[in-house]
């Protein structure tokens, strides 16, 4: 059966009913979730980087240097360990 009171253009027979609604303080590159718990790590624009218990709820956050941008986030498959890595150089202003 097909949901039709998501808001998509294109309605699908794998179309999942929305959980729960947010907005966000500022515009997300990235939302990983955690394989095994209710954590998600979120990438800014800003290249601000924060783990956030239900996807909204910030535990902690830290900003990458000017110098780099955030350019892949990934979880350990056990859900304990975040690698990101930085290495992409933005040109001086």
């Amino acid at each position: 059966m097909i949901n039709n009171t998501l808001p998509f253009t294109e309605q699908s027979q794998f179309s999942f009913p929305v959980f729960h609604w947010t907005n966000l303080r500022k515009q997300a590159k990235q939302i990983i979730w955690c394989p095994t718990q209710d954590l998600a790590v979120i990438v800014f624009v800003d290249n601000t980087i924060a783990l956030c218990r239900d996807g909204w709820f910030p535990i902690w956050e830290m900003t990458a240097p000017e110098t780099t941008e955030v350019t892949a986030l990934v979880w350990n498959p056990n859900g304990k360990f975040i690698s990101f890595i930085n290495a992409k150089k933005v040109k001086d202003k």
